[in-house]
C-alpha cells in the first residue's frame, strides 16, 4: 500500500529526536556507534521507500510503456542520479577554489542543468 511507503519515509524525523532525548538522559549511545548506525539505516530505508513509491506511482499512472521498462526505470534513475551526483561533486571539489561566488554559481548551474537537462 502506498501509504505505508510514505510513512516509512518519515522515520529519520522520528529517530533523530528520540536519540537526542536518550542521549540527554545520560545513556551512552556512542560506544559502539549505535546512533550513527540507526541514523544511516533509517536514511537508507528512506531512499528505498521513496524509490519504491515512485516506481509504484509511475506504474499506476503510466500510459503506453511496458511494465518491465517501468520497473527498471526506478533503479536505473537512482543509479544515474548517484553517478551524476558523484561526478558533479568531484567536479565541484576539483575545479574552483574553496569558497567564493564562482563555486556558488557553478553549484547552482550544475544543479539546474541536472534537473532540467
Amino acid at each position: 500500500n502506498a501509504e505505508y511507503g510514505v510513512m516509512a519515509a518519515v522515520t529519520p524525523a522520528i529517530i533523530v529526536p528520540c536519540l537526542e532525548r536518550i542521549r540527554g538522559t545520560g545513556f551512552e549511545l556512542d560506544s559502539n556507534n549505535i546512533a550513527t548506525m540507526l541514523i544511516s539505516a533509517s536514511s537508507f530505508d528512506d531512499v528505498i521507500a521513496i524509490s519504491a513509491f515512485m516506481v509504484c506511482l509511475s506504474t499506476a499512472l503510466s500510459t503506453g510503456r511496458s511494465l518491465a521498462l517501468q520497473i527498471l526505470s526506478g533503479p536505473l534513475e537512482l543509479l544515474v542520479g548517484v553517478l551524476l551526483g558523484g561526478l558533479l561533486g568531484t567536479l565541484q571539489w576539483v575545479l574552483p577554489p574553496s569558497g567564493g561566488w564562482l563555486r556558488l554559481w557553478l553549484l547552482l548551474l550544475l544543479g539546474l542543468s541536472a534537473v532540467f537537462g
